[in-house]
């Protein structure tokens, strides 16, 4: 027995929808702080079909953390909401000897902004004062 046209109809909608929501993805370029000593920091967000946003994040010709802080060892992205009342450590970033970097992570937010700092350590739960890298409010 053949499946019924509204249920192909539906799963025809559906893969619609799906392939939709995954092609919606933007490049936004951070802005440079003067401590990032003229690195670069971009950002491709993409829509996952669960309405999560995928966060590649992309560094290049940044100094080594080190470079501005000898206790310095490596950046840190957070994610926060526009008013930065809530602040999320979403990854370590370890600059390479190509003086580049790339991480990739998630996030549910809808509206938020990113920001790099250089830090101690990877696991910190607070950002630091050294901010080398911010973006604008993104609205998704």
């Amino acid at each position: 027995m053949g499946i019924p046209w509204r249920a192909n109809l539906f799963r025809l909608g559906l893969a619609a929808a799906i392939l939709a929501g995954a092609g919606c993805a933007r490049r936004i370029r951070f802005d440079s702080l003067p401590v990032a000593r003229g690195g670069e920091a971009t950002v491709r967000v993409e829509v996952t079909f669960d309405r999560n946003n995928t966060l590649l994040v992309e560094l290049s010709n940044v100094p080594d953390p080190s470079a501005l802080n000898s206790a310095y060892t490596r950046y840190v992205l957070w994610v926060a909401t526009p008013d930065r009342r809530s602040v999320v450590n979403a990854g370590q970033i370890r600059v390479n000897e190509s003086r580049s970097a790339q991480m990739q992570t998630l996030t549910p937010l809808r509206e938020f902004v990113l920001f790099i700092t250089a830090e101690t350590r990877g696991d910190v739960t607070l950002p630091g004062p050294d901010v080398v890298f911010q973006t604008e409010e993104i609205r998704w």
